[in-house]
């Protein structure tokens, strides 16, 4: 089994080698990531999709009364679950703090709002990651919170009827975060502990950090090395929906976002 360090090594290589073919593949890779942004890996959203061209309320239907019931078997207030879902709609890719959502959503303390963050993460609705500093995570700094699919995130937003413009980078953002936090535990069991994933805040902001890695993501056509935060991580990636760059100079990869993760 390869180390954290060793795996992703390898994966640069893999993806590096296979650019250049998976290249020729491109438009029908971006159409079918199109497709899974809008409906994650649920496969009766997929058929749905595939069949109509959209998704029918019935589906979004069928999942929030699984939502709902999941949360209530779980000894679980529906009313404030859906508070916090509202909060963490609203303040997704960013950091978000647990007093203001307390605050801001009526609930009693951000004890409550933690304590259903947690929840969702044993229902496999979210998950929560920290900032690193020194090498370590901060757990008491503002974190963020990432649905576990993004059927989840255009479900939410449809019930509490938050619309967002910029919601697509912020999906694919929830989406890159899934995958690497996948590809990195992929060989555990349920059991396991997991090894997670941080990000840098602050002046350097990088969206995702795992040992000397570094992920940023630039949901836009055409980005260059400059828009990689300026750091002392050795590995850096470039995420974009376009731009190939495998010259790894000052240590930074530039790849397509789709043809990624079509490596992992």
């Amino acid at each position: 089994m390869l180390n954290t360090a060793a795996a992703f090594t390898f994966l640069f290589f893999a993806t590096a080698k296979s650019a250049a073919a998976a290249l020729t593949y491109s438009d029908e890779i971006n159409k079918l990531f199109g497709i899974y942004i809008k409906t994650g890996g649920y496969p009766d959203a997929i058929f749905d999709y595939l069949g109509k061209g959209k998704i029918s309320d019935d589906i979004y239907d069928v999942h929030w009364n699984a939502f709902v019931s999941d949360v209530s078997k779980d000894g679980k207030s529906v009313e404030i679950a859906i508070a916090v879902i509202y909060g963490i709609v609203g303040s997704y890719s960013s950091k978000i703090n647990l007093s203001s959502i307390a605050r801001m959503q009526g609930i009693k303390s951000h004890v409550t709002v933690r304590e259903y963050l947690e929840a969702f993460d044993d229902l496999f609705v979210s998950k929560s990651i920290f900032p690193v500093a020194n090498k370590k995570y901060v757990f008491r700094k503002d974190r963020k919170v990432y649905f576990n699919d993004p059927f989840l995130y255009n479900l939410f937003a449809k019930k509490i009827n938050l619309s967002d413009k910029q919601e697509e980078s912020k999906i694919v953002e929830g989406i890159l975060f899934n995958h690497i936090y996948r590809f990195v535990n992929r060989y555990k069991t349920i059991a396991e502990p997991k090894t997670s994933i941080g990000f840098y805040s602050g002046a350097r902001e990088i969206d995702f950090v795992i040992d000397d890695f570094g992920f940023e993501l630039k949901w836009q056509n055409e980005v260059d090395k400059t828009d990689f935060p300026n750091t002392e991580l050795k590995n850096k990636v470039l995420l974009s929906k376009k731009t190939l760059d495998n010259q790894d100079a000052n240590g930074i990869k530039i790849l397509p976002l789709p043809l990624f993760l079509s490596a992992l």
